[in-house]
């Protein structure tokens, strides 16, 4: 006999399921970018370096999670960038969106 299997989600899981912002989806993507064309690393490979766990920095890039400025500390010193660096990148990201998104409303 087949148990059934349920699936059972926490409130912060379905929170983030829900209310992906803007900024946690730009920042994964930079993350994302950074890691693939600087690091050219695998992310499980490059959250080890970092000292990050695989699945914490997996959901980041996913822009699925919120992180703590520790966590994020230790991903730019590994790119040797400082938040105010990574996040003008993170800017330029969001406005290129924006502005392809009013381009193709035209």
């Amino acid at each position: 006999m087949c148990a059934k299997r349920s699936i059972i989600y926490t409130f912060d899981e379905i929170y983030y399921m829900e209310h992906q912002s803007d900024l946690h989806i730009a920042v994964g993507k930079r993350l994302r970018k950074l890691r693939k064309e600087q690091a050219k690393l695998p992310y499980d490979e490059f959250s080890k370096r970092c000292g990050i766990a695989k699945n914490q920095y997996l959901f980041l890039e996913q822009g699925g999670r919120s992180t703590t400025l520790n966590t994020l500390s230790l991903i730019l010193k590994f790119y040797n960038l400082s938040f105010s660096e990574f996040f003008r990148m993170v800017e330029v990201d969001i406005e290129k969106n924006d502005s392809g998104d009013s381009q193709s409303e035209k």
